[in-house]
This record gives C-alpha cells, structure tokens and sequence, in this order.
C-alpha cells in the first residue's frame, strides 16, 4: 500500500535531510533530528554499523556496552536493502551509506564532490572492513559480505580517473576546474604535480582571489615540511602574490609574505618591490622593516637602485655633440637622485653609493643636464672617499674602488668649473654702467658740476670693486678650468687601472670628447675677456703634454686645429 503524495514527498524530504547529515558527518544531530520527529526506529536501524565495544567495569562501576555485537550481519543485511530497487533513491541511501552500497550512494550523487565522497567513502571502508577480518580472534564466524561490496571499491587514482571521464556532462566539467585539479593532487599526496600547476596557475593571469588562495596554499605547504621538494614552484607562487600586493598598494604586507621565501629571491623580489616605489621615504622604511626581518638588506638595497636606474633610463636616446647644456630636471631625474638616498643608510653601503652616483653623473652629463649633476653629485656626504678608501677592493658592479674615486674627483673638478664660469660670465654681465653726463661743462651751475663729479667718482668706487672682484672671479675660473685639463694621474677621467665594465669605458671616452673640449672654449673665452697671454700659452703646453693628460686624443683633429687656430689668433691680437 502506497503513501498519499504529500506523505511521501514530505518522507523524501526527511530521508534526504538525513542523508545530506550523515554526508557533512553530523551524526549528532542526526540522532537529534531523528528523535524530535519521533523516527527512533530509524536512529536505531543507522546505528548497527558502529563497533562493539565492552568496557565492562571502570572505578568499580558496570558501564553498559557501545556498539553492534553483529554488525557484520546488521552491515549484510544494510547491503541487502540498499540493493532493493523498489525503494526510493535516498531510502536506499540511508541504508548504502553505512553498509558502502556504492551504487545506491552514487544514485543521489549529482556533483563531482559527492561521487568523489562516495568513491573514497568505499575504499576507506572496504580496507577498514578487511583490516578487521584479517585481525579478528574470536571464534566467531564473519557474515561474508556481497561480492560487490568488494568488487566496487577503487583506488583514489582510479577514482579520479574515472570522474574524468564521467558520463555526467556537470561532473566530466567540473574536475577539469582548477580547484578540483588542486584537491585531486592533494588527496593523491602528488606535490610535484601539484607545486608545477600552482605554479602554473599563477602565472597564467588567474583573478587576484585565486592567487590570493594559491599563495596561502603554498606558505600552508611549506610549513608543514611536505613543499620542500617543490620549494620553487611555491615560491614563485608567493612571489606573484607579493607583485600583486604591490600593483594594489598593499605595500605594508609585502614583507610579511617575502620573509618566508629564499633569500635569493627574497632579495630578488623585495628589490624590485622597492624600486617600484615613488616616495623616497617610505622606499627607506620599507627597507628598515627588511632589516629588522633580517632579510639581505644591503643587497635588496643596491639590487633596488639598479632596477631603478634600469626602469628608468631604458628608452633614454643621448643627444648629439651640438645640443646645449639642459635646464632643469624632470620627475625622473628627481626619482634617480632620490634613489641614492637609500645607500646612504649605512656606511657598510657608501662605496655602491659612489658606483650609483658616479654612474647617475656620468647619464646627466652625456644629456648635459649639468644641474641634475650637481644635485646628484651634491647627494654623496663630504666623507665619502675617506669611507670608500676602507671599502673592498672592488664594487658589486666590477669597477675598482681607486677609479671609482679618481671618477667622483673628475666630476667635483669639472662641475666646479662650472660653478665657477657661471658665477664668473653673470658678474661680467653687471659691470657697472658710465653715467650720462649732461651737456654744457663749465656752462653748468655749481650744483649740476657737483652732482656730475659725485656720479663720476661713485662710478669709478664701483668700477674699481667690480675690476678687483673679476680679476678674483678670472683667477678662480681659470685655476678651475686649468685644473679639469691638467687633471694628475694621467688626466681627466682617465683611469688608474684597466677597467673591464666596457659600458663605462664609453661613457668615460664620450665625456672626454665632449667636456674636454667645452672646457678648452669656455677657458678661450674668459683669457679672450681679460687678455691673459701667458695663460694661453700655458694651454698650449698643455694640449702639448699628451702623454700627461692625454687632451689631444679626446679632440677631433679638425677640432683640435681649429683651437689651436684661435689661441694663435688670441696671441697675435694681445
């Protein structure tokens, strides 16, 4: 006799309540469900599966039994009736969930979840069912157990496998997700396959949550000692998070997560994580926290400002020979001085510091921002050779510490000169004006003569000092000038030791070429103002003396006869 509709619609409901309880593994609250709606018969049916367990006495109290002293019969015949086809689909899985009736619990299975549940929940329980007939000392008889109770039981692989290739278009999708990808290896304990897809993944552009997820996923792995043999693919999965923290300004978690990579790409990572910063400031307190984290702080720095330089000055076109000094600075240049800042942290750091500055001078005076130069060159403390002449013998750039610091004394010669011309051509230009005098001499009233004869003499008081102060300013220009061409230890920009950073050794020979040159012309014009003879033969000795300060090579010959022309001019007209 059947049920009336609505009594077996509401006897499904109840019967897959159950069943989705005992699924997510409240039992508890299976038999308190069964008990309020007074289905203790059914509490008792689910029951027989638990083993028998007699703890007879304990502190002198009888305790009663736990579990079925037949439960490999309650387990045969739980089989039996999940066989039955006449019953509804979640009856029979009440019954197979406990007795392993996999085709009863793969009938109510529609997600790759619930059939991976199932699958594994019968492997476990067959070799839990034959662990315990194998052990088994009394003399008893087991109930045999269907053959399909043990024919049906598969190997996690084979599980996974067959998921795969389900006939079940939901199922057959959804184990080719990512996450199921990723529990699959998991369950299978197969960290290499797993490490190479997160790794993958990670690189594959997947949405912030996810790498989020992977990142975690990882550092969980490799705390608890199984990543290690993948220990790169976790890694770089952690790295990808940090680089995504800092395209979202997260920037006070970067070095939380960067603490728990390899030093190399530690230092690797929180390098560039640096030299993407704009603010200078918190560029050097993120460096402090790597410090206090005991990261390899003064490699992250120097790495830092490499990247930096590199972003930065990689599009840069250097201007021809013609173009004029540049005004200014622009962002970039303000971003590359700012950069030295943070070698300046430590005096551990001073001699990368000269490396870097040099390097930014050396990139300023080849666009002939001679102002940028100054502020660069301005950067390093007044201390710096007296630190670096302590230092190795070399930078990490391969350039040796006596040509880095003949290079830092060129530049403070040559960007001295400057300063000195300009300071020199802008007191030329306010020489003092010769008063107009009116006209009329002696036909003048008294007051007008005196008034013209105080004017005169206030001209000539302010002639004087201005003639007194330029022949000062000429000396100091000149010595200045003379000092970038008659440079010692082989001239200007002219290294002491044999320098293998070919990138440098052009540089240094184009600034040679060019500054070498524009020294000689500013020198011309200042002797050409104040009709100094000996000083330009002093010049020509110099251009002479090739082998001490080697001038000669760094001039065009069409250049250097054309100098040599206007000094010959100079003569003959003073």
């Amino acid at each position: 006799m059947r049920l009336h509709e609505l009594d077996e619609a509401e006897e499904r409901r109840v019967q897959k309540h159950v069943f989705d309880l005992i699924r997510s593994g409240n039992l508890d609250e299976v038999r308190s469900f069964c008990g309020s709606i007074g289905r203790a018969w059914q509490l008792v049916a689910l029951e027989g599966w638990r083993l028998y367990h007699n703890p007879r006495f304990s502190d002198g109290v009888l305790l009663p039994a736990e579990g079925s002293i037949k439960r490999d019969l309650w387990k045969r015949t739980a089989w039996q009736a999940a066989e039955d086809k006449r019953r509804s689909p979640y009856s029979r899985a009440l019954s197979g969930c406990f007795a392993v009736h996999l085709d009863s619990l793969l009938l109510v299975s529609n997600s790759w979840e619930d059939q991976l549940w199932s699958h594994l929940r019968s492997f476990v329980d067959v070799g839990i069912e034959r662990e315990l007939r194998s052990q088994c000392t009394h003399k008893r008889r087991y109930e045999d157990m269907p053959p399909g109770y043990w024919d049906r039981a598969m190997a996690p692989e084979k599980v996974f496998s067959t998921l795969e290739a389900s006939l079940v278009e939901e199922v057959r999708h959804e184990a080719r997700l990512h996450f199921r990808q990723i529990q699959k290896f998991l369950i299978l304990g197969k960290i290499r396959e797993l490490g190479s897809l997160m790794r993958h993944l990670s690189e594959s552009g997947v949405s912030p949550f996810m790498l989020r997820f992977l990142a975690h996923l990882a550092l969980f792995l490799l705390n608890i000692g199984v990543g290690r043999v993948v220990e790169d693919d976790l890694s770089n999965v952690v790295a990808r998070y940090i680089l995504l923290l800092t395209e979202h300004q997260y920037n006070h978690l970067v070095s939380f997560y960067a603490a728990r990579l390899p030093d190399a790409l530690q230092t690797q990572v929180y390098a560039q994580f640096l030299a993407g910063l704009d603010n200078a400031m918190e560029r050097i307190e993120r460096l402090s926290e790597a410090q206090e984290l005991n990261f390899n702080w003064s490699e992250i720095a120097i790495l830092s400002v490499q990247q930096l330089r590199e972003r930065l000055t990689a599009n840069e076109e250097l201007p021809n020979s013609a173009v004029a000094d540049v005004v200014g600075m622009t962002a970039i240049d303000e971003a590359l001085v700012e950069a030295i800042e943070l070698l300046l942290t430590s005096d551990s750091l001073r001699l990368e510091a000269l490396c870097h500055c040099n390097a930014l001078v050396r990139r300023f005076l080849l666009l002939r921002k001679i102002t940028a130069a100054r502020r660069a060159f301005g950067k390093l403390p007044p201390d710096t050779v007296r630190i670096v002449e302590m230092s190795p013998l070399s930078s990490n750039q391969g350039i040796s510490v006596k040509n880095l610091i003949k290079e830092h004394l060129c530049f403070r010669a040559l960007l001295q000169a400057y300063d000195a011309f300009d300071t020199w051509f802008s007191h030329l230009k306010q020489a003092p004006n010769e008063p107009q005098l009116p006209e009329g001499g002696n036909a003048l009233r008294l007051t007008d003569r005196v008034a013209v004869q105080i004017r005169l003499e206030q001209f000539e008081r302010a002639q004087s000092t201005w003639q007194q102060m330029n022949s000062e300013l000429t000396t100091t220009v000149r010595d200045a000038l003379f000092r970038v061409l008659t440079f010692p230890d082989g001239g200007w920009l002219i290294d002491e030791e044999e320098e293998c950073n070919a990138d440098r050794v052009a540089e240094v020979k184009q600034l040679r070429r060019i500054y070498l040159a524009a020294i000689c012309a500013l020198l011309l014009t200042v002797l050409q103002k104040s009709a100094r003879q000996h000083d330009a033969l002093r010049l020509i000795d110099a251009l002479q003396a090739d082998e001490d300060y080697h001038l000669r090579e760094a001039f065009h010959p069409d250049d250097l006869r054309q100098l040599h022309a206007s000094l010959q001019s100079f003569l003959e007209n003073h």
